[in-house]
C-alpha cells in the first residue's frame, strides 16, 4: 500500500526551509528522496542554500533561475515563510 507520492528523484525548492515547519518539510522531502535546496534571508550560502529576501521579486526569479542552474529542474516549491505581524 502506498504512503504518498513518490517524489524520488525530484527537486523540491523550500522558501523558509531553515526553521520550525520548514526544516521538518526539509527532513521529510529528503527522506522521500527529493533533492531539496532551501532559501532563507539567514544561513550560510551552499550547494543547497540560497540566500535570499523572498520580499524582493528580483531575488524570487533568482532563487528559481539558481535551482534549476544548480539542478537542472525544479518540481516542487514550497513555501514555509511564517511573517510575524509588525507592531503599530
Amino acid at each position: 500500500m502506498a504512503t504518498g507520492l513518490d517524489i524520488a528523484g525530484t527537486t523540491a525548492l523550500v522558501v523558509g526551509g531553515t526553521g520550525g515547519l520548514g526544516r521538518e518539510i526539509v527532513a521529510e522531502l529528503s527522506r522521500r528522496g527529493s533533492r531539496v535546496i532551501t532559501a532563507a534571508r539567514t544561513g550560510t550560502a551552499s550547494d543547497t542554500h540560497i540566500l535570499a529576501d523572498l520580499r524582493s521579486a528580483d531575488d524570487a526569479g533568482r532563487v528559481v533561475e539558481e535551482t534549476i542552474l544548480r539542478t537542472g529542474r525544479l518540481d516542487i516549491v514550497v513555501h514555509a515563510v511564517a511573517f510575524a505581524p509588525r507592531e503599530a
